[in-house]
């Protein structure tokens, strides 16, 4: 018998603001580096994620903290030193943040543009992920068109560009018109991000060369150095200088919410419940904060079109 499998929900989270969810401090030249995975793109821990939604579950049901913990599972803030065995498993779960979309300078015809850039393996690794969601989730047929759209642009960018208009010179660059992706994208992203939805609007560059898109991404970082005040003199403390890397603001992520059956609630239940949390929260989180080493605000954009809500069980 293998993993029985409950409820997912495709979630999309674009930075509102500048984001640093890091790693600790670095022997590099950048003292506090983002967290990168095992492919050297940034991206956001699912435990992050997850800390970050209980934190404002304690927030918003301080007085009825056995919702939280019934929900995403005990916290040290809730019933203190508790035994773990007295404890049920959180039947939650946060997948890791994909960065999906990077914000980019294009220069045609000179002139300049920001757009967003991608590529076919993170395409691959998304749909990868939002098929545990199933083929009818909106999400998972957004990314799948969007592959399936390479080939069909303009690869003057050492990649594909899909667009559907952008003036150049009175004209358009030829890209690939009424694709269902983009628009569908677009539409969820304008509730979430005005620049979110603008970049979009702008179009997509698909990169098929994996260093070049890594390269894309490392230049758009944003690289801050800072320093420390004595606060009773008010001036820069000697030796007190540290540099932190952040993800622009724009930069989208993909990550799904699994729910499974436990102790104390049945998968569906749980999906329903974190679906109403996170409309309660306002579909705006912290991913700062002690949780995740850093700071930052994450809109997100839930996938309620979705409703892969059927157990099952994976031999």
């Amino acid at each position: 018998m293998g993993v029985v499998l409950g409820c997912c929900i495709p979630v999309l989270g674009v930075a509102l603001g500048s984001v640093h969810v890091g790693v600790g401090r670095s022997p590099g030249s950048v003292d506090l580096p983002v967290a990168r995975d095992a492919y050297g793109v940034p991206y956001l821990p699912g435990s992050g994620l997850k800390g970050s939604v209980k934190s404002l579950c304690i927030l918003r049901y301080h007085r009825d903290p056995g919702f939280c913990e019934e929900l995403l599972g005990w916290d040290v803030r809730l019933r203190g030193g508790v035994s773990p065995e007295e404890v049920s498993v959180s039947p939650v779960l946060f997948t890791d943040g994909l960065l999906l979309l990077a914000p980019v300078r294009v220069e045609v015809g000179g002139r300049l543009f920001f757009m967003y850039a991608t590529s076919l393996l993170q395409l691959s690794r998304a749909l990868n992920l939002a098929s545990a969601c199933g083929g009818s989730c909106r999400i998972t047929s957004i990314i799948s068109s969007l592959r399936e759209c390479v080939g069909h642009g303009d690869a003057g960018f050492e990649g594909e560009l899909l667009v559907n208009s952008v003036p150049v010179s009175g004209e358009s660059i030829a890209g690939f018109n009424g694709d269902y992706g983009l628009a569908c994208l677009r539409l969820m992203l304008e509730k979430v991000s005005p620049l979110a939805s603008l970049l979009l609007g702008n179009g997509v560059i698909v990169f098929r060369d994996d260093g070049l898109f890594l390269d894309i991404v490392e230049a758009g970082l944003e690289r801050v150095t800072r320093v420390r005040l004595d606060p009773a003199k008010k001036t820069v403390i000697s030796g007190a200088l540290w540099t932190e890397e952040y993800v622009p603001q724009g930069s989208v992520f993909f990550f799904t919410i699994m729910t499974r059956s436990s102790q104390s609630l049945d998968s569906e239940t749980a999906h329903y419940k974190i679906l109403d949390l996170l409309g309660e929260i306002g579909l705006v989180i912290n991913v700062g904060g002690k949780e995740s080493v850093g700071k930052g605000l994450l809109g997100l954009a839930v996938d309620d079109c979705c409703n892969t809500c059927s157990p099952r069980v994976e031999g």
